[in-house]
């Protein structure tokens, strides 16, 4: 019985799916990009930094960690119901 050659069999495979993920976060940036929103605030310069690093760190962007902290704030923030009802009331006004 003679020997089966896998060479490149196993690269192949990575390869293809290394593709297919970098296909993904392409579609994901898109439609991330789709929806945001530009704007300017100013940040404490040390909680700038150390996002900085953390962007660094986990290779996203600094959007990407402020957005995933502004998600996670929000959705555990304890009066958004009312804080909603507020901010409608006023602005419906304007």
């Amino acid at each position: 019985m003679t020997k089966k050659s896998f060479t490149g069999g196993l690269d192949l495979l990575l390869q293809g799916s290394k593709k297919n993920i970098e296909s993904e976060k392409k579609a994901d940036k898109d439609k991330k990009q789709a929806k945001t929103t530009k704007a300017t605030y100013y940040l404490d310069s040390q909680l700038l930094e150390k996002t900085k690093i953390i962007a660094f760190f986990e290779r996203e962007s600094i959007s990407d960690i402020i957005t995933q902290a502004l998600n996670e704030y929000v959705s555990t923030y304890s009066d958004m119901k009312q804080a909603e009802k507020q901010y409608a009331k006023k602005h419906q006004k304007q």
